[in-house]
């Protein structure tokens, strides 16, 4: 808006309409399929292209590291999408040996059943337009994990909707 009014001196017409999200809609989505986690393990999930923007060898290093310090132990990690960097993260959850603790799903018309059931949404990317999952994941009341990028801190309310964590290895690592 301040860039349009700079260039157009609108100020008095000009207003921000924010993106619109159907929530009814996605509710209704989440209870197209019963999805069955197991009950006695911890399920986050990822929801997004496997590509470079979505740091998902970041994130499955980090894991890895994890379980090598026996921290991450009985927990889960769904993965709903496909990309260009699909052979990369089944080279890396091999590497790390983590077929146990990392379920790819590839892409799914309908992701929110998933979203629904578990416990926590991850988001590692190194960057974002909006984050649009993360407010599906908050529609269906599932808190959220995320790097630190342009609109996280408005998306999440500075960490009151969700833990918001430095953008770097690290930080994924340390939030974890």
């Amino acid at each position: 808006r301040d860039t349009f009014n700079a260039i157009y001196h609108c100020e008095d017409k000009s207003v921000i309409i924010p993106n619109l999200i159907d929530s009814h809609e996605i509710l209704s989505l989440s209870k197209e399929q019963e999805i069955a986690f197991e009950k006695d393990r911890l399920h986050f999930i990822c929801v997004g292209r496997i590509a470079e923007q979505k740091a998902y060898p970041r994130l499955i290093e980090q894991l890895g590291k994890l379980k090598q310090e026996q921290i991450l132990t009985n927990e889960v990690v769904h993965i709903i999408g496909d990309g260009d960097q699909q052979g990369v993260v089944e080279e890396l959850i091999h590497q790390y040996h983590l077929e146990d603790n990392i379920d790819l799903l590839g892409y799914q018309v309908n992701p929110y059943p998933y979203i629904q059931k578990a416990d926590m949404l991850l988001l590692p990317s190194l960057y974002e337009g909006l984050g649009l999952v993360l407010y599906e994941a908050l529609i269906l009341k599932v808190p959220c994990f995320a790097t630190k990028f342009a609109n996280v801190e408005q998306t999440l309310e500075n960490g009151k909707c969700g833990v918001i964590v430095e953008n770097s290895a690290q930080g994924i690592y340390e939030g974890l």
